[in-house]
């Protein structure tokens, strides 16, 4: 969860919301990234994060399901992003930050309807690098 909240401060730092993701596969980190919205002409949900390393990690593992591993991102994923890893049959979701009002896992859909997961990784440091990002943008 370190990593992905690393990854989170990159895509701060990049001038993004500082969102970081990363996909562990036997124990090990297949893949990180972070948030990148606004590059060419790519809608935003396309770029967050839990998105980006499980479309990489599909490609990496040559596979449309990622029952072996994990993913670990700073901020509950969008009920878009949460559909996408249930497909994608994810075996678990590590979560810092909560989000309750475009979070897609805690509030959004039946348990059949999203992956496993558990909330409130590293929940302050992640939900304060969002304060600071979102007050600085006002």
């Amino acid at each position: 969860m370190r990593e992905a909240l690393r990854k989170a401060q990159e895509s701060c730092a990049a001038g993004c919301v500082p969102v970081g993701a990363l996909i562990v596969f036997e124990g090990k980190i297949l893949i990180k990234a972070h948030n990148n919205e606004g590059a060419s002409h790519i809608p935003p949900t396309l770029q967050h994060a839990e998105f980006l390393v499980a479309l990489e990690a599909c490609c990496l593992l040559k596979t449309d399901r990622l029952g072996k591993c994990d993913l670990y991102v700073t901020l509950e994923p969008c009920p878009f992003c949460a559909a996408i890893l249930r497909h994608l049959c994810i075996r678990k979701v590590f979560f810092g930050a909560y989000d309750p009002k475009g979070g897609g896992l805690v509030h959004h859909g039946t348990p059949q309807e999203r992956p496993p997961f558990t909330g409130g990784l590293l929940e302050t440091e992640s939900a304060e690098l969002l304060r600071r990002f979102f007050q600085a943008k006002r």
